[in-house]
């Protein structure tokens, strides 16, 4: 029986070297993309990685005021919190799709500033409780997504959209986007004020050009991969980021604004709007 179970276990090694094979012949990566696509993919993907970083470090300035003053005044800590809760989602999605350590590495960096972010609020905040419990929700949230795709996504009696992937990748890309789409709040809430105040003092340029560069990157990104899932909430950020510039192009040069069009930019965060990535 011991030898029986070896000789099995060989015959599905030689299988999928075979397959390895095969698809090195035709030119295809164990993703399902041409090989030349996913060389593209992984020189935009770097692009946009780097472009993202810009976005996971917008909030340094603000977090620079909060240690000057020892206190997170009036500061909201959801924005860092539902990005690290994005961050470690998409982690986990790219550990089981094949071809994702571009997302993988963006992603683990990400988390590792968010969680930053996170516990230099909560070592300032006035209710540390509070901070500290939402934290712990969101590390549990995203430990609970992760154990049932496991345990239970891949016994689903239906077929990845692609070949070489699995269910497990469908049902974290799903919640992966659901994550992202609640973030489009945020955004929408600071297009309101900017048409309301006629001011893109919320809004400042270079935060909103990195955000839609790094959308538009993760989108050519996702189409040469194709991967929907890595898609869909970029394509969002696209048309975020588009309207974002459309508005401060419009409000840029009325008297409210003269400060952030002399380049002295607010350090307020727009949460959403640009790292929906990825």
């Amino acid at each position: 029986k011991h030898c029986r179970s070896r000789a099995e276990r060989g015959g599905r090694g030689e299988r999928r070297s075979e397959g390895a094979r095969e698809r090195q012949r035709c030119g295809v990566s164990a993703s399902g993309a041409p090989v030349m696509a996913l060389d593209l993919a992984q020189t935009i993907g770097w692009i946009g990685t780097g472009l993202t970083m810009l976005w996971f470090a917008s909030p340094a300035a603000t977090f620079r005021s909060i240690a000057r003053n020892k206190s997170v005044g009036s500061f909201d800590s959801t924005p860092y919190l539902m990005t690290l809760l994005q961050c470690i989602l998409w982690l986990s999605y790219a550990v089981v799709t094949p071809d994702r350590f571009i997302v993988l590495i963006t992603n683990v960096l990400g988390a590792a500033l968010e969680l930053l972010w996170c516990l230099l609020y909560l070592r300032y905040a006035d209710e540390k409780r509070k901070m500290a419990t939402n934290l712990f929700l969101v590390c549990i949230f995203w430990a609970s997504a992760t154990v049932l795709d496991k345990a239970w996504a891949s016994r689903l009696p239906m077929k990845p959209l692609k070949s070489g992937e699995s269910m497990d990748t469908e049902a974290l890309g799903i919640i992966c986007v659901l994550a992202n789409v609640l973030s489009y709040a945020a955004p929408l809430g600071v297009f309101r004020q900017v048409i309301r105040t006629k001011s893109v003092a919320s809004m400042p340029l270079g935060l909103s050009l990195a955000a839609t560069c790094s959308s538009c990157c993760w989108c050519i990104y996702a189409i040469l991969m194709r991967d929907m899932w890595v898609l869909t909430p970029n394509l969002g950020g696209v048309i975020l980021g588009m309207v974002q510039l459309t508005l401060y192009a419009i409000y840029c040069r009325g008297p409210a604004s003269a400060e952030v069009c002399d380049g002295r930019a607010s350090t307020v965060r727009l949460q959403g709007a640009g790292r929906l990535l990825p």
